[in-house]
């Protein structure tokens, strides 16, 4: 007992010894491999800065050097020369020739040619602007030293474009002793090559940058545009006194390696370097994380070494301590549990699974430590027990014991040179997982069973938590609401979620090997979609981390899929396919179409209202004026045509002011109950005079009543529009149908704008030309056309989009090339029967009277038209310009019968001055009148209840018979 104490001392003496050594020589292996790699990235650091160093310097002298080739051309001074003492034309094209060679040569963005006195006297880009200051600084110095010079970078004001200029004197006698005649400015600019060269780096790095910096002042100036940042060249600077910045540092003059923290605050390694003959220094760098992510990887392995083998040691230490415990019992067990353990000693010593021998009775034999710490029994409780009896489980009994008699009868049973995974029974009744191997031996003339099992409890643990990981991740693939998808480096699907699944429109598994380009990517797509990606495999591209393209489903449909890309390596880093996730944007897209045509409409909208009340009232005089005038003149008068081109121009321009309101929903409607079946009809014969005659118009109108809200002449506009086009649509001749019906839309998740409910649907279908997808994607877009110059304004269609947008309903077009048009144009049907209401008589004498009308308008050249009009009419005129003035004649004259006011008017508006009055005269009748009247009559485009209004610019026929409709209606 004395030697087994202490050598169990000297048992852990040596374990602490051991243990302490580890822990010391990992220490110092962490602390060397950490050095090591910061010196790896730090050389290589080094390698690059130097290198892009003497490029720089290379390129600065190769653009000094051509600058210097040009001045030691005395053919080509003595031209400049000649040219600058005697400019013609001939000489300036020799020049020109020779300047746009020198260009081309040294690749510059421009070539000047000054004078002795800093002029330019010619340009090889035209440009007008002056030489920047740089430019004259660096031409006075040339003159002065007769050298070749090369200016620092710099930022012209009118543009962000960085330039430097290589200037160099031009001689015309090469005696040393005369004076420049001039000199020749190239203008190089940096982003050509410098900034490429700087911005490149030569291996592959998410972190990794080069800087141009130089001082000025107390800062320091970013020269070239920043990788972490946005449109930062000459425009980021750090003062002076953050020596924690590399560019600080360099800046200020050192070089070789620092480590600090760059622009972003982020730690980074990074190497200085001075650049040659130029305020300029290098900066390049990389963030430590980046630089340091594989020692880091290579520290946790070293610690887990380190641990590995102090557990190791530990473990090996406590096994040979439990195996003398254990030598110790067995000395103590009895004969035939001594016997056993000489027989099968060899056999319990190599094995460190339980080992058991049973022979052909089923009876233990031998049974080693592994089995008793796995069962629960010690090897003197199962001695000589059968072993179905014992380790068995009850339901497993009835088949242990008669495959034990086969064994004992043959040597052979149904697990023999087998392995099995079954369910073993501990001492305790519980059963848990093992695997079972078992071999038949001969021993002594009796058949052996030697059964080696292995508890698996642990392992069929892990297998059911990789099973519910793996249930897990198939559930997280399926539940995201994104395309998931994995290929191979051949295109083949390997993995695609039930979203992918669920947008191609396959079923589940459908797609697993087929080839992603050939069955989802839409032909004409396919090509250069799988040509990067083959450049991705290959290592040519070596990221495309976003991209967009279209899908087509399996019933040929195509969707727009948002793509993220990450590339999947094996361990050797071997490229083994893609991992991308896709969002579905098709509907993203189509809204966001739908809402920068609506901005667009917007906008124009503002523009159309923001004139039209001006260009209106501007119309009114020279229409007004153009009228009165044309009705006092002699026909055969030669003036009388020329007044009349003016009134019709007029016209045009009032009604190309109502196309621009139109279109952009700001056109006043005065909607009523119309049945579009006696709209067409009584249209019929005006649409017949519009088209030629080998054009049918078929009328196929609905049976029932197709009644809807709207303004009557606003649709017959849009009719009529729609007409003119199918004409123009069939230079040759055709079918023109128009019909009418009754229709029930229910929700279509791609027209949102179109709410579901009962329409009345009005077709135009011509047999024309057809147009192309691209032609209907601006279809009515203002001011597009496809007609020739001359022969369309581009407003038609897009007034008919705004008066139907504006009456509740939409437009849609269907259309093949060569297969002609057709137009669906959906109103909301309304229940109440139609008004018909009489029209306008042409011709006849003018409604006229003796009324007193008070006029109010703030434009005095309208209202002079304006009063000229009534006055002609027979009727007692007040005017008034404003609000005021108009209250203030009503109560010096007393009651009038009309009152006639703009809309749109400074202090008080027309609307503001019919309230002052007819709380004086409740009786008075009011005429609005305005060019765009805003909202103060109007509530979304449709004139309020009661009131009468006349559009800006009007005839006096109009105005005429809306002031005797108005006089004649009774009073509310």
């Amino acid at each position: 007992m004395k030697w087994d104490s202490i050598s169990y001392r000297w048992g852990w003496v040596v374990v602490t010894a051991g243990l302490l050594a580890l822990l010391a020589g990992g220490a110092w292996f962490y602390c060397s491999q950490e050095q090591f790699a910061r010196r790896a990235v730090e050389a290589n650091l080094s390698v690059i800065a130097q290198s892009k160093a003497d490029e720089i310097a290379r390129w600065r002298a190769e653009r000094l050097g051509q600058a210097g080739v040009l001045m030691s051309s005395p053919f080509f001074a003595e031209g400049v020369a000649h040219w600058l003492a005697n400019p013609q034309a001939e000489s300036e094209q020799k020049i020109r020739v020779r300047l746009r060679a020198i260009q081309q040569s040294t690749q510059c963005a421009d070539v000047v040619v000054m004078d002795r006195a800093g002029q330019v006297r010619w340009r090889l880009s035209e440009q007008s602007s002056p030489l920047d200051s740089v430019v004259i600084e660096a031409a006075a110095t040339v003159f002065r030293t007769r050298q070749p010079v090369l200016t620092d970078l710099h930022k012209l004001p009118t543009d962000s474009v960085p330039y430097l200029w290589g200037i160099a004197p031009l001689f015309a006698d090469v005696d040393a002793g005369k004076e420049p005649v001039g000199a020749i400015v190239l203008q190089f600019d940096a982003r050509q090559f410098l900034y490429p060269l700087i911005q490149s780096w030569p291996m592959a790095s998410a972190t990794a940058e080069t800087l141009l910096v130089r001082r000025e002042g107390d800062s320091v100036l970013f020269l070239n545009e920043l990788r972490h940042r946005q449109d930062t060249a000459f425009k980021v600077r750090f003062p002076l006194s953050r020596r924690e910045i590399p560019a600080v540092q360099a800046a200020l003059g050192h070089e070789g390696v620092f480590r600090g923290k760059d622009y972003r605050g982020v730690k980074v390694l990074s190497v200085l370097k001075q650049i040659p003959d130029t305020p300029w220094a290098l900066v390049a760098k990389i963030d430590a994380a980046e630089a340091l992510a594989e020692w880091r990887f290579r520290a946790i392995l070293i610690v887990a070494l380190v641990l590995a083998l102090m557990l190791a040691l530990g473990a090996a230490v406590y096994a040979v301590v439990q195996q003398r415990a254990k030598y110790r019992a067995l000395a103590q067990s009895d004969a035939v549990l001594r016997e056993s353990e000489e027989k099968f000693r060899n056999l319990a010593a190599a094995a460190r699974d339980a080992v058991i021998l049973i022979n052909s009775e089923g009876r233990i034999v031998f049974w080693n430590a592994a089995a008793e710490a796995m069962f629960g029994y010690a090897q003197v409780e199962v001695i000589g027990r059968s072993v179905h009896d014992l380790l068995a489980p009850p339901h497993y009994q009835p088949d242990a014991l008669a495959g034990i008699m086969r064994f004992a009868a043959t040597g052979d049973g149904p697990v023999i040179g087998k392995t099995l995974e079954l369910a073993g029974r501990r001492k305790d009744g519980t059963e848990f997982p093992i695997e079972l191997s078992v071999a038949a031996t001969a021993v002594q003339g009796q058949w052996h069973a030697i059964g080696i099992a292995r508890d698996i409890t642990a392992r069929k643990r892990t297998e059911l938590l990789l099973q519910q990981e793996r249930d897990k991740a198939k559930q997280y693939l399926n539940v995201v609401e994104v395309i998931l998808v994995a290929l191979d480096t051949q295109g083949r699907v390997t993995l695609l979620n039930r979203k992918g699944y669920q947008v191609l429109g396959y079923a589940e598994g459908e797609l697993r090997g087929r080839n992603w380009f050939d069955v989802v990517v839409p032909p004409e797509e396919s090509q250069a979609v799988f040509g990067a990606y083959q450049k991705i495999m290959s290592g040519e591209l070596r990221r495309v981390e976003y991209h967009e393209n279209h899908v087509r489903t399996k019933t040929g449909e195509k969707r727009l899929i948002a793509w993220h890309n990450h590339v999947l390596q094996d361990e050797a880093g071997r490229i083994i396919g893609t991992l991308s996730s896709g969002e579905d944007i098709t509907e993203r897209r189509r809204l966001e179409e739908q809402f920068r045509q609506a901005q667009k409409m917007e906008v124009v909208g503002h523009l159309a209202g923001g004139v039209a009340h001006d260009f209106n009232n501007l119309l009114n005089v020279i229409i007004g004026y153009s009228e009165m005038t044309l009705a006092k003149m002699d026909p055969a008068s030669p003036f009388f045509e020329h007044i009349s081109q003016v009134l019709k121009a007029g016209e045009r321009a009032a009604v190309l002011t109502r196309q621009l309101l139109a279109f952009s929903r700001k056109q006043i409607m005065e909607p009523k109950i119309l049945d579009l079946n006696a709209l067409v009809t009584n249209l019929h014969k005006m649409l017949r005079r519009l088209v030629r005659e080998d054009i049918e118009i078929v009328l196929a109108l609905s049976p029932a009543p197709v009644c809807v809200k709207a303004d009557p002449g606003q649709i017959e506009q849009v009719i009529t529009n729609m007409v003119v086009n199918a004409r123009d649509a069939m230079p040759r001749g055709g079918k023109l149908t128009i019909a009418t019906g009754n229709i029930t839309l229910g929700h279509d998740p791609t027209r949102a704008d179109v709410e579901p409910g009962e329409y009345v649907r009005l077709s135009i279908r011509d047999t024309g030309t057809g147009m192309t997808d691209a032609v209907k994607g601006h279809l009515f877009e203002p001011f597009f056309t496809t007609k020739p110059v001359g022969q369309g304004t581009g407003l038609g269609l897009a007034t008919c989009f705004g008066i139907v947008k504006q009456s509740d309903g939409h437009i849609a077009v269907e259309s093949e090339v060569g297969q002609g048009t057709t137009f669906h144009i959906y109103l909301p049907r309304v229940a109440e029967n139609a008004v018909v209401a009489a029209g306008p008589q042409a011709g006849g004498t003018l409604p006229r009277g003796q009324e007193t009308i008070l006029l109010v308008e703030d434009e005095p050249a309208v209202r002079e038209v304006a009063e000229m009009m009534l006055a002609d009419l027979g009727y007692k005129v007040l005017v008034a310009a404003d609000g005021k003035e108009a209250l203030r004649l009503v109560q010096e004259t007393g009651a009038v019968d009309l009152l006639i006011t703009d809309v749109v008017m400074p202090e008080m508006n027309g609307r503001q001055l019919a309230g002052e009055l007819r709380q004086r005269c409740p009786q008075l009748k009011v005429l609005f009148i305005s060019g765009y009247t805003a909202n103060a009559i109007v509530h979304q485009g449709v004139l309020d209840p009661g009131v009468a209004f006349l559009q800006k610019p009007f005839l006096t026929y109009t105005l005429a018979r809306k002031v005797r409709e108005v006089l004649d209606t009774p009073a509310p």
